[in-house]
């Protein structure tokens, strides 16, 4: 099955769904009542609620191609064996073998029908009966208290289609005042308490008139085949305001085509308001989003930059400090004292096209203009500065600096952070468009994980690796020691997310586990291994955003880096956490192989940040399946013995590892992350 994606980065998508419904006369699944109405204007299948979808073994008599006519108002499909999906009502029953969907639905003619109104008053009947952008006071003056919900649409609409063909209304002027007419009339029928003044009548016509425009369907023309969004940005066709198209624009408008770009697609419209992906963490503790995943975000917004231009825009200087450097600064060539009269001391700002900062109780060093060389003005005092020279601030501006600003909680509230990034270099192949191995390198090297050992794994288990490492050695940079990964805890985590990958590519070449095998117990839930689950998933979301700017595709075979999901099962990895073997674990030989090579590559020159590292070589003795598919016990005997013994045979709960490789160094990077990085 192909899927396609449209993406809308300004507005809501309400519109934009309704129109590609129609043009592709398909249905638009979705739980908002707005559709109703679009749908009824713009045509498609009809609107399918999320709450209106249910699953039943089995096939239905029902001619599945039937279409609604003209009048019916929803179609349903009753069965006894009908039974809705825990997870999502999107996805059918884990144990149905042959699941088919019921859908409850509203054809587009339905609700005008039942009205009675035009399909095109559609709009207007939405906004007097109330919606996200009808004042609240509407409800007020229209209806009684008593009235219900159904009485309050039944009294809309019959005033609607008393007005919309009465004798009296007014047949000159335009379109648009005969729309003003018709919402003036309506309202003043629909009236059960006066306004106070005149002017507030008016003001409600206008905020009916303004929640009715909010119904207006787009038109979808793509101006250009390349660039990403083009068209859709008030800013008109892409490729003319850069200067034409390029391969790069090419390759990330094939990637946004195919879903590819949505992690880096905030930074890429709104560089100045970006929300990373959060995760349900520890709020008595900083971010993860705050700590050295903003070095991971950073190389993928200057790698993004490289080849689409981020739109950055500058912070604006408070309106007293604009005023106050708008004016001609007087300077005094030897250093004369300067007037704090001149500057709203109370106030901070900067302006990066002028070069220059103001701080209170600082000095101000004009660092572009060629008579400021060497030459500081002192705010500290209060003597008036000499008038012997005027200072041109516009002369000579600075190249502006490229400011990201995140938004991310810091303690119980969201705050701003902001990430400047590094002047461009200009490189002769952008890095999003270098060849794949190289690509791959850059990847691996702002989660420290440019290795030698990683970059000999296959492809596919280089990110879920890359990811676990630096969550080892982010965790130990924290204060205090406490933070710190333990040895039977990165095993636990490796041994998840490997065991996980391995049943999920399973799963899709049509080894279904059983029942039996389904029904897992829910693990123990405690704080530090709901935020080891939290460091994991916050360091994979960022890592979308990475591999999305790198190209890493999809359809390049054996990569994995924007399917990392299918490394992670929270139930699995609570279980391994606890010390657990979740029901129905299978643990194969091939499987007991990629973990050893994976544990070396893992821990290779990290020992010393891991908690319990030892060099001690220790397997797990977990419900093993062979390939021949009989169940066996794994035994290793250690090098040495660590501690206390452990007993040989099946032992749930005991931790498992590989033998600690002797330590390499690992390759650098470009953009301060990249330096060393090999051509």
């Amino acid at each position: 099955m192909e899927i396609k994606t449209h993406f809308v980065p300004v507005g809501e998508a309400d519109g934009v769904c309704a129109v590609l419904a129609e043009r592709l006369g398909a249905y638009v699944m979705g739980q908002d009542s707005d559709f109703v109405i679009l749908m009824g204007e713009g045509g498609g299948r009809g609107y399918v609620p999320f709450d209106g979808l249910s699953w039943f073994e089995g096939s239905t008599e029902k001619n599945d191609d039937e279409v609604p006519s003209a009048g019916d108002e929803f179609t349903t499909v009753s069965n006894t064996k009908i039974r809705r999906s825990r997870e999502s009502p999107l996805l059918p029953p884990s144990d149905y073998t042959n699941p088919t969907l019921n859908l409850t639905y509203y054809p587009p003619s339905a609700l005008r029908v039942r009205l009675r109104i035009p399909s095109t008053v559609l709009p207007l009947f939405a906004s007097l009966c109330g919606t996200d952008y009808t004042p609240i006071s509407a409800a007020y003056h229209f209806f009684e208290p008593s009235q219900n919900l159904v009485s309050r649409i039944e009294k809309v609409a019959r005033i609607l289609r008393e007005q919309l063909y009465s004798p009296s209304a007014n047949k000159v002027g335009t379109a648009g005042d005969h729309a003003a007419d018709l919402v003036t009339r309506v309202i003043k029928k629909l009236l059960v308490r006066p306004f106070y003044t005149e002017s507030e009548g008016v003001a409600l016509v206008d905020a009916i008139v303004e929640s009715t425009l909010q119904y207006t369907l787009p038109t979808l023309g793509r101006c250009c085949e390349y660039h990403p969004f083009c068209g859709v940005l008030d800013e008109g066709c892409q490729s003319e305001s850069v200067g034409g198209v390029n391969e790069g624009i090419k390759r990330f408008s094939k990637a946004s085509e195919r879903g590819e770009f949505r992690a880096a697609r905030q930074g890429y419209f709104y560089p100045g308001s970006i929300f990373p992906y959060q995760v349900l963490e520890d709020p008595g503790r900083g971010s993860l989003k705050a700590g050295g995943l903003m070095g991971v975000r950073k190389l993928a917004w200057e790698i993004l930059d490289e080849v689409l231009g981020l739109r950055f825009v500058q912070p604006d200087l408070e309106p007293d400090l604009e005023e106050a450097l708008s004016a001609p600064l007087v300077q005094s060539v030897n250093g004369g004292e300067g007037s704090a009269d001149m500057l709203d001391l109370e106030k901070t700002g900067s302006d990066p096209q002028r070069g220059m900062s103001v701080e209170k109780g600082s000095q101000i060093t004009l660092v572009e203009n060629e008579l400021s060389k060497g030459t500081d003005i002192d705010l500290s005092t209060e003597a008036e500065m000499p008038a012997e020279m005027d200072i041109d601030l516009q002369s000579n501006p600075t190249t502006p600096t490229r400011i990201v600003t995140e938004h991310i909680r810091s303690s119980n509230r969201i705050t701003p952070h902001t990430i400047t990034l590094d002047p461009p270099t200009n490189p002769p192949t952008p890095f999003a468009l270098q060849p794949l191995q190289d690509r791959l390198r850059t990847y691996l090297t702002p989660f420290h994980a440019n290795t030698p050992l990683i970059n000999s794994l296959p492809t596919q288990y280089q990110p879920i690796i890359a990811i676990i490492r630096f969550c080892i050695l982010d965790s130990a940079t924290w204060v205090g020691h406490e933070q710190s990964w333990r040895s039977s805890e990165i095993e636990a985590v490796l041994k998840s997310c490997l065991g996980t990958y391995a049943q999920w590519n399973r799963e899709a070449n049509g080894d279904v586990p059983s029942k039996k095998e389904l029904e897992m117990s829910y693990p123990v839930l405690n704080s530090r291994n709901a935020q080891i689950c939290a460091h994991l998933q916050a360091t994979m979301t960022d890592s979308l955003v990475l591999a999305e700017a790198l190209l890493l595709s999809d359809n390049d075979v054996g990569l994995t880096h924007l399917q990392v999901y299918k490394f992670y099962s929270g139930q699995t990895l609570h279980s391994f956490l606890n010390k657990q073997i979740p029901e129905g674990w299978k643990w194969r030989e091939s499987d007991q192989e990629i973990y050893d090579i994976c544990w070396k590559a893992l821990v290779d020159g990290i020992q010393d940040k891991i908690i319990g590292f030892t060099s001690t070589t220790i397997t797990a003795t977990v419900p093993h399946e062979s390939e021949g598919g009989a169940d066996e016990a794994i035994e290793e005997v250690p090098e040495k013995e660590v501690g206390k013994k452990r007993k040989k045979g099946k032992s749930k709960g005991k931790s498992w590892g590989g033998k600690t490789p002797k330590p390499s160094g690992g390759a650098g990077g470009r953009f301060d992350l990249l330096s060393g990085l090999d051509a």
